[in-house]
């Protein structure tokens, strides 16, 4: 889940925004860094439905029958690729490139060509009725917090601009059923996303099976 995935890219966010530090003995030392920025697009959409593991650092599980609506996960995620690079840094050794003597890491910008615009989440009890609205039913897991609330999709949202104003970005969004009066039985979900160049992908699961936890 998130703590997997998303601390990842968080750990190598905060790394990557470390000043220039030294050992207090080369005071003339400088970064190489520059200000260029990597233009990134996301380039697909995917959705994936777990069962949360039982310890929160674990991995989600794959759903193999039926699952209780409190312990489903809907991961949705936007493969993506680097237009432009632009970072310079001087070569250095060590985990993560510290080095004993010093430690030099440049600040990663960002900047999305094809931000996400909205998230909808809908579902089909039947081929009769279709797909029908039901994006109020989720929330979604803090990627600000590692323990904080969950979150409406707007919130969500919300966050990801933060993200982006600040020349950082996220590519994955966990969503945990917060209505569960709201979900069917068994139902198959679509997400439709929509981005701010116009265009808008959507993806389908396989029927889920819920049972009365």
């Amino acid at each position: 889940m998130k703590k997997n995935a998303i601390a990842l890219f968080i750990l190598y966010f905060i790394l990557t925004i470390l000043s220039c530090s030294d050992d207090g003995e080369t005071d003339d030392f400088e970064c190489n860094c520059s200000s260029d920025i990597t233009n990134l697009s996301f380039t697909g959409l995917e959705a994936e439905t777990f069962k949360l593991p039982p310890q929160s650092d674990d991995m989600p599980i794959r759903i193999l029958d039926s699952i209780a609506k409190a312990d489903f996960l809907l991961r949705v995620s936007f493969p993506f690729e680097q237009r432009q690079v632009g970072l310079k840094n001087l070569p250095t050794q060590g985990s993560f490139g510290f080095s004993s003597a010093y430690a030099c890491s440049c600040v990663l910008f960002v900047n999305i060509n094809n931000k996400v615009e909205n998230i909808q989440i809908l579902q089909k009890i039947d081929e009769e009725v279709g797909f029908i609205p039901i994006t109020s039913a989720f929330r979604v897991e803090n990627f600000m917090e590692f323990e904080g609330d969950l979150l409406t999709i707007d919130e969500a949202l919300e966050a990801t601009r933060l993200l982006e104003d600040n020349l950082s970005f996220i590519n994955q969004y966990d969503f945990r059923i917060g209505d569960s009066g709201m979900v069917s039985e068994s139902a198959a979900f679509k997400i439709v996303v929509g981005f701010d160049d116009g265009t808008s992908l959507e993806r389908e699961t396989s029927i889920i099976n819920f049972f009365q936890s």
